[in-house]
């Protein structure tokens, strides 16, 4: 009986993934971000049904970001990660955290970004030779880089700006060294 509710509210909550994805297609945003919310209700009551349920879990992180709720998303792909060891969810996590690295990156707010791609590289099971992990390689080197510059031309003293220069240095020789994405 718990197995059949679970599947009953499991399937309304893919119903309204769909149908969100379908209207996102159609760039109807808003009924996207409707059934996007419907979809929450249901997916949250089947992992309250069955807690370990990851597909249920994988499906309400997937609406949490399609609402651009990030944070939450990542949150939740976090916890599938601590249970499935997978590569394919490390890469899913390290996905989502480049994207918001670049949108600091696009800001010009280079420590905030520099943070976000730092994490990127601590993600457990992320294999170093994907290109999110290279990629953030490279913006942590760009990052650090822009913030020296940003010093240097405010008239800092080279004390100031050198270390982060050296760090620039570093990040950037890595992805020479290891990286299979030129």
């Amino acid at each position: 009986l718990i197995k059949n509710y679970w599947i009953d509210k499991f399937n309304a909550g893919i119903s309204d993934f769909n149908s969100g994805t379908k209207a996102l297609g159609k760039k109807e945003t808003e009924t996207a971000n409707s059934y996007f919310k419907k979809a929450l209700v249901s997916f949250t009551a089947a992992t309250g049904i069955i807690p370990d349920s990851i597909s249920a879990f994988q499906l309400m992180a997937d609406s949490y970001n399609y609402l651009g709720e990030t944070d939450k998303a990542l949150n939740i792909y976090q916890s599938i990660l601590d249970k499935s060891k997978s590569k394919d969810d490390a890469v899913q996590i390290g996905k989502l955290m480049y994207q918001a690295g670049l949108k600091s990156r696009q800001a010009e707010e280079y420590d905030k970004a520099l943070t976000i791609f730092q994490r990127v590289l601590t993600i457990p099971y992320l294999p170093k030779d994907n290109i999110y992990y290279e990629s953030s390689l490279f913006n942590c080197g760009f990052s650090n880089y822009q913030m020296a510059v940003k010093k240097a031309t405010d008239g800092k003293s080279k004390a100031e700006y050198e270390p982060l220069l050296n760090e620039c240095v570093k990040y950037i020789e890595q992805v020479t060294v290891g990286s299979k994405n030129k």
